[in-house]
Parts: C-alpha cells; structure tokens; sequence
C-alpha cells in the first residue's frame, strides 16, 4: 500500500486520468506526480498500485495516450521533468500489476531545460505530442503506425520571452490539427499543423484576456464545430467558437484576413470585433473563429477549466451547447460546474459549486476534471497537495464526497506502528502526523483489506521530525484481542516534546471503521460508555482544533446547553453517540463516513481529526531530532540537534508521569537515530559525530555507557538496529563503500561489541532494520539515498543478497525510516509487513513473503 500526495505548491498539469476501464470495471485509471515519481491509482477505491521511477527531479507534467487501435488493456502514459528528460511509459495488461509497467522510452535533453507542458492527440493510427520548456521552446512530436513506439520530432519553434502557460492541441478536420497556446502575453496564439506539412503555421491571436491565460480545453460541436474554453487570471473565462465557412458566407459576413492586402488600420478594427477567419490547407477553406460568451463566477484567477457531458447525455450525438458542461477551478478555493440554464437555453450559469468553504482552511485549486466517461465523478487537487472529490448521488440528486488518496506533501521523516500493531503512524516535514489504519472495505472491487488514512492528530508550525506512541497504562487489557488508547508524543523543528490524548473520535472510528477493539475505559463497557458517559467526560475526549500559529491544539469547547444544531463531529456521546435510538440529535450522523462505512474525507481530516494536546515536555536546548520508546512503552528517550558535546545529550523520560529520569551522555555531535534492544535492558544510539553507543543497566535507568565506539564509519551514522536475539546490531551511514557494518559480543567479554562483517556492495545506505521471526536466520532489510530496497542474508561469514525490491515499489529518493510489524508475522509465518518513511514524501507498506528469497524478486 502506498501513501503519497502531490507537490506542494506546484501549479501544472501533474494528474490526469485514463478514458479506459480497468478490466471490465467502472474503476477509472488516475496518474499523479509527486516530487520525480509518478503514481498509478484507483479513483474509486483511492488506491496507489505502483509508481515509476525514470526521473532525476520533479515532474511537472503528465499525460495519458489513448491508442485506439492497441489493444484494450494497452497504456500509454508521458512524464516530463524538470531534468529535461520526456519519458513514454507502457503498461500491457494489468494496470493494477507493477510488474506490467515498463520504461518503453526516454528522450534526454532534447528541450536542455526543464518541460514544463505537454499535450497529446490520438487520431487514428497516428499520435501527436506537444511538449514546451521554460527556455520558451516548442516541440511538436509525431508516432507513426498503429503500434506506439517511438517519437518523431516534426518542428520546433523558438518563442520570445513570453512564457507559455497552457498548450492544447485538437483535430481541426481528418487532415488538420489546430494547436492554442496561451500564457503570460495574455493572448491565445492559434496555430494549425497539416498531416502532409513538417512545419506549425500561425494563424492568429485572440484577444479579450487581461491576464495571463491559464488553461485551454476543446470541445466538439456537431460534426464541424469546435468549441474553446480559455480561463485567465484574470478570473474570467471566454468560449470561442471554430467553425468551417463556405466561400460566399465568408464574403458576406466577416473580413476575410490576408496580410498583404489589408492595412494595419483594417487589421486592428477587425480584431476588435472578436472574429477571426484563417485559411485552411486548400483553396477556398476558411475557419472563423468568434467570440460567443465571457463567463464570470471565480473572485480570483482560473487555475484550470475542462469540458464535458452533462449526465445522461453522454452517447448523445449530434453534440450541442446544451449537452455540454464545463468545470472550472480557481485559486479562490472554488470549483463551479457551468451548464446552459434549461430556462434560457443559451446562457451558462453555475449549477453546482464545489471546494473547501470552511474558515481558516481555504486552499488554491490548481485544478479540477471529470474522471469517469459518464461524468459523475469529479477529483480536484489543492494548494496543500490534498485531492478532494465529489461523486453524483442519482438517488440523491446531489454531489457527495468521496474517497480519495492522502498522505504527505513533503518528506516523510519517522514511521512506526503503535503497541497494538493495528495502526501505522507518521511525521512528515510538512508539519502533519497521520495514521493510518485498515479499512474493512465490503465492495467487489476491493476484495482485501485496504489502508487508509483514519486520523490526522497533528497539524503544526514546525517541521515534524519523529514520533513515539506510548501505551496507556491507566487501562489494563481484558483480553489479547483488546487494546488500550494510546498516546502520542512528537518531537518537532522546535525544543519541547508534545504530548497528544486519543479523542474520543479516534476511537470510534478506529472501532467502527478498522475493526480494531479499542477499549474506551477501564471500567465501562464501550456501548455503556457511549450511552452513559456525560458532557464532562466527553469534552477531554473530544475533538480539538488548532489554535493561532498552529503550534497547540485545543479541546472544542461544549456547545450551549439544550441547542439543538451541533457541529456533528464534538462527538459528545450523550447526544451523538448514544445507543438510545430516540435521540434526535441522531440525524446528525446521516451521510458522514462512519454511517457510509468509508474512510474519513479530507475536510474532516484538517478540521476535526486533531488530538487534544494534554502536555509539554522540556529539557532540550536545541531542536529535537530523535525519539525513541522501550518495547514495554515505559521509558522514552530524546535527543537534539547539537554542534557542542555539551548539547549531544540523551534524555530518559517516564512515560507515566512525563518527567525527566535520567541524562546520558557520550556524544559530541546530534543523535541522529535511538532503539531499544528488545529485551529494553540497552539503548544503541548513532550520531554525526560517527560514532556509535550502547547505553546499558536498565535498573540504572541507562546511565552506563556499555561501550562505545569512535569513528565507527566514515561519515555520519544515521540508522541502527537490533538483531531479534540482542546478540546483534547493525549500523549504516552514507559511504561509498562499506556503509553497512555489523558488531557482535565478543567472546571474552560479553560486553565488548566488535566488528563483526561488513556488507561492501552497499553505498549511501540511510535506514537499516533486522527481520523479526526469521526463526534464527539473520536477515536485514537496507534502503539508501536513491530510495532502493535490498534484502540481505547471513550465510556462514559472509553476507549475500536475497532480493531486491522491484522499482516499481521501491522508493524514489532517500529512505529514512523502515518499521516492521511483528504482530503480522507472528500471526502468518514466513511473511512480513514493513512500513517505510522516504525524502520522496510516501509511506509504503510491503508484504514480504518467503517465496521472494527464492525467486529473487520482490513479492
């Protein structure tokens, strides 16, 4: 499973949607790009399949062919790059299976700046590409034949220093194609390319927009008619009709345009009437092109507009205006679905208006598309990186949220599952901590269990860069299939630890949703706390909100006695969560996630999944870099960021009473990575100052320092890890070569920890994990800076690699975290679950099975 968001703050065409179904299903394809890898998903079941990797840096760009004649489970999918490079993916068969994607071909360099555009067309055999770099350069590519191999380059054209914002390309006639480019000249510069001509011919330029045009879209009208959509951000959009003109229709009512005939004074005038007339390839074939309406509704600039069919009437032909619908977003934070009034039956008004209208929580909408062939399911992606959609209730008669893909938008620093392995936490450098838990999905298409985001309980100022979760002890387990609340302490960009309480919210869902038996307290029953407990209980327990400079959250304070209309998500007990059925406050739970029995929206998320802070923890004179947690959950350690020995100090907290226990010292520089020996009797820490300590006599709360190790490794120690038995660690830090080393007891004197082997193909090696229950075998688990992921084996005296993860699952840059689920294994003998954490901003949980090992590939 994979969780991933977009890039923050990019503003191009980095998502697009395939037009085929995926085996027989209404399950559409979607492609996104996040930092330089692009993901292939469900949009129905908000699941990521795979990712591919080919790129060096981000991709602002992406694009699905359709081939018509390849056959039906054929993909064509282009990524460009800020690294100048154009890559053709192809999948055969199964979308779902990685191992069907494939690199089919990579062109470099050939703009020598980064691709910012790309369009395609696909018209009959042939296939036709547009792709445009900062450095004001066009290329206009071509595919010959039915099979889609490779590119022909057809042109290119050199621009002024104008850059272009949008590029769209249609078919004019069967031998014609019409390309609109538009951008910061605030005009839409209109070419047309000739099937039997190497060369773009420009035409005109339409003018009306007083900003920078944004976005293009075509639409077909009958059998000739086109229809253009230009959105500006100026906040306006314009739809331009193409139409085919006869001769004596031509001579009757417009200017014919020919340059030199026509003064500058003619041109000017004709120009300000909004009609165009171009040539076409023959003799007497004349286009005009007029403007037919301006639409006004956004309060701030078009971010992206595209054309499609209203309901119902998506087979419907000859095409009309009427049958048509358009959607636009802009960086107001709103979405409007324009259709022709039924009333009127010429004027386009705004039937339906989409987005984030909640206060303190507007973001951009860099843009908005249908993404079904029966237009009733519409993805929009945000400032923030979120995908929100919305999918048409017929029954209903109106557009309801749906699920979608979440995760992060920047680098994911620290995973790692909670005491009762059910759930997956994680921080990230966008200053968010998510959970993420299992969804018992009962749909067809989604026969096993599915992850998803269940919970969001930290939304903060500074940059998040590890977590702990601590088991409550105040609640003891009835049984082994019951587990506690659980605690969550975070260490951000920042000197103090904080320490968040599971509302009241979180347990329900993790109840109802995931399946899980959290109890609520040590005393009630779950359905007699939910019918009994009252208002006072239920205001610690409830949801909180994020107070100015979102350094704090708070709990939502009750709301008047005896009113009525309460916000559904406080999640009072006595009036939303009673099982007394005559409770009228019950109507509020129609239509949320957990009636529905899907996951949590992205408005429910950011606004009422935060975790009420209960406590600070200080000690530290510097930024807090680590945390670390016993496997019994009663100690917790900490470390911060230090230039001085005096600041590169480890401390030991209770976790009970959240004070400070003990102080160790050893370290001159940061403490990069902590962990707990499994029997919590050592603590091994790494730092910049590559060394290595191991910290010991647990009675003596650490305090001893067993052994220590100076210049362990070359460079900077950044991860570590404890062989099941404790009879072994291992260390990795980024070389070139011997990044992997392994120490043991030696054998005079249990405590003096030597060099044991050292794995010398492995280089840039940033996180290191030992199998659990691996049944003696001694197995690691190694991910580096270029985000690959190696198995390895200890066979006699020498290290030998069992399996490399497959590209398509691996990482796309550096791994800084990996966690595995020992719960998981011990219930299913020789399979693993791993989590991993990466700077290319996704979680990633794999299932490694035995049957890997042997045939040397991932599972």
């Amino acid at each position: 499973f994979f969780f991933s968001s977009r890039r923050r703050h990019t503003r191009q065409r980095s998502v697009s949607w395939a037009r085929r179904c995926v085996q027989e299903t209404e399950s559409e394809l979607l492609a996104f790009a996040s930092g330089s890898l692009a993901y292939i998903s469900s949009i129905s079941s908000a699941m990521i399949f795979c990712s591919l990797r080919g790129h060096a840096q981000a991709i602002p760009c992406l694009k699905w062919v359709g081939q018509p004649l390849e056959p039906p489970h054929v993909y064509n999918l282009f990524t460009s790059s800020s690294d100048s490079s154009l890559n053709h993916w192809k999948c055969r068969g199964d979308p779902k299976d990685y191992k069907n994607w494939m690199l089919q071909q990579s062109y470099q360099k050939i703009h020598n700046a980064p691709i910012e555009l790309i369009s395609t067309l696909s018209k009959k055999e042939d296939t036709y590409l547009l792709s445009y770099s900062i450095y004001w350069t066009l290329i206009y590519w071509k595919n010959n034949g039915a099979e889609f191999k490779e590119l022909q380059i057809i042109c290119k054209l050199q621009f002024g220093k104008a850059l272009l914002e949008t590029i769209s390309i249609y078919p004019l006639n069967e031998k014609t194609n019409i390309i609109a480019l538009g951008g910061f000249s605030n005009s839409i510069h209109i070419y047309t390319h000739s099937v039997a001509l190497p060369q773009l011919d420009f035409k005109c330029s339409l003018l009306g927009h007083q900003n920078s045009i944004r976005d293009l879209s075509f639409a077909q009208l009958g059998s000739k008619d086109i229809l253009l959509a230009s959105g500006s951000m100026d906040g306006s959009i314009r739809l331009w009709r193409i139409r085919e003109l006869k001769q004596e229709i031509m001579q009757e009512e417009v200017i014919a345009f020919e340059e030199e005939e026509e003064s500058t004074e003619v041109q000017e005038q004709y120009k300000s009437k909004m009609s165009y007339v171009f040539e076409g390839i023959t003799k007497g074939e004349y286009y005009n092109i007029v403007l037919e309406s301006v639409l006004s509704y956004h309060s701030e600039g078009i971010s992206s507009i595209q054309w499609g069919m209203q309901k119902g009437k998506e087979k419907v032909s000859p095409i009309t205006p009427a049958d048509l619908c358009l959607i636009s977003a802009a960086n107001d934070g709103s979405i409007g679905l324009w259709e022709i009034g039924k009333e009127s039956g010429s004027v386009w008004t705004v039937t339906s208006s989409f987005g984030e209208f909640i206060a303190g929580s507007r973001n951009a909408v860099y843009g908005a598309s249908f993404c079904n062939k029966q237009f009733t399911d519409i993805i929009a992606y945000t400032y923030n990186g979120c995908f929100l959609r919305w999918v048409w209730n017929a029954a209903g008669l109106k557009w309801e949220p749906g699920v979608v893909i979440t995760g992060h938008y920047n680098s994911v620093n620290d995973v790692l599952w909670d005491p009762s392995e059910q759930f997956l936490l994680s921080c990230s450098a966008d200053m968010q901590t998510k959970i993420f838990g299992r969804w018992n999905c009962s749909k067809e298409e989604a026969k096993k269990t599915q992850w998803h985001e269940i919970s969001r309980p930290q939304i903060h100022g500074y940059e998040i860069n590890s977590i702990v979760a601590c088991p409550n002890f105040s609640l003891e387990k009835d049984s082994p299939h019951t587990s506690t609340p659980f605690k969550i302490i975070s260490a951000a960009e920042e000197k103090v630890l904080r320490v968040f309480d599971p509302p009241f919210i979180f347990l329900k869902t993790a109840n109802d949703f995931s399946g899980a038996n959290v109890k609520y307290t040590k005393d009630l029953s779950n359905v007699e706390y939910e019918g009994k407990v009252g208002k006072a209980a239920s205001s610690a327990a409830g949801a909180s909100i994020t107070q100015p400079l979102t350094l704090m959250n708070k709990p939502i304070p009750e709301g008047p006695e005896g009113e009525e209309e309460m916000n559904p998500y406080s999640f009072n007990p006595e009036n939303f969560l009673s099982n007394k059925v005559e409770i009228p406050a019950a109507k509020h739970w129609k239509g949320t996630f957990l009636e529905k029995n899907e996951p949590p929206q992205e408005h429910f998320l950011s606004n009422f999944g935060l975790w009420p802070e209960s406590q600070k923890m200080y000690g530290h004179s510097y930024e807090i870099e680590a945390l670390a947690i016993t496997h019994n959950g009663k100690y917790i350690a900490s470390s911060a960021n230090a230039n001085k020995s005096k600041d590169a100090y480890i401390i030991i907290w209770d976790s009970q009473s959240m004070k400070q226990v003990s102080m160790l010292l050893g370290h001159l520089l940061s403490v990069v990575q902590m962990e707990f020996s499994n029997d919590d009797s050592r603590l091994l820490s790494v730092g910049r100052d590559r060394q290595w300590i191991v910290y010991g006599d647990s009675t003596n709360l650490y305090g001893n320092i067993v052994k220590k190790m100076p210049e362990a490794h070359a460079k900077s120690i950044y991860s570590c890890s404890w062989a099941e038995d404790d009879a072994m660690f291992v260390t990795s830090a980024r070389e070139k070569k011997n990044s992997v080393k392994f120490w043991i007891k030696g054998k005079a004197a249990p405590e003096e920890w030597v060099l044991d082997s050292v794995i010398s193909e492995l280089a840039n090696v940033s996180a290191v994990k030992f199998f659990p229950a691996t049944s003696g075998k001694r197995r690691v688990l190694a991910g580096n800076a270029e985000g690959n992921l190696t198995i390895w084996e200890k066979t006699g005296a020498a290290w030998n690699r069992l399996s490399i993860i497959d590209s398509n699952l691996a990482h796309g840059d550096t791994i800084h975290r990996l966690s595995f689920n020992k719960d998981y294994s011990k219930k299913n003998p020789k399979k693993w679950l791993v989590a991993s954490g990466s700077s290319d901003r996704s979680v990633r949980i794999l299932r490694i099975s035995e049957q890997c090992f042997t045939n040397r590939h991932s599972s």
